[in-house]
């Protein structure tokens, strides 16, 4: 037995109506299956909220830069990211983020303008909270 697609839209369509053996015809295309509709959620989640972390200033370039480095594991995150987004050493990004009191935000705008931890947070005030109007242009991504 085949089921038209037509006769799928009622309002009985429950599993017990169909006989064991039928088969369903529906509309050309790709059928998405539960893995399918896991992966798009995901996805369209995932870029939600990435474009509200941008717009909320806590990204610059590529990195999401608003922690505050606490404990060994952030520190060190914190330290890579300053690295990354000002082209320094270890060294230089971990004094300039005990300067920043733990800020990475405020480090990375501390380096990028060499400015002072003030200055920064006036800039940062000044920028609305966004890292790339307070720091500049972040390094094009590798």
């Amino acid at each position: 037995m085949s089921v038209a697609v037509s006769k799928l839209t009622g309002k009985r369509n429950y599993f017990e109506d169909f006989e064991v053996g039928s088969k369903l015809r529906h509309a050309r295309g790709t059928t998405i299956g539960e893995v399918e509709n896991q992966l798009l959620t995901k996805l369209v989640l995932n870029t939600v909220t990435t474009g509200a972390m941008i717009r909320l200033g806590k990204a610059y370039g590529n990195l999401m830069v608003d922690l505050m480095a606490w404990s060994e594991k952030l520190k060190d995150r914190g330290e890579r990211i300053v690295m990354e987004a000002c082209g320094v050493d270890r060294a230089r990004a971990r004094a300039a983020i005990a300067e920043a009191q733990g800020s990475v935000k405020l480090a990375i705008v501390m380096v990028r303008r060499g400015v002072t931890r003030a200055d920064a947070e006036r800039l940062l005030e000044q920028a609305g909270g966004l890292g790339r109007k307070g720091a500049g242009d972040p390094p094009p991504v590798a």
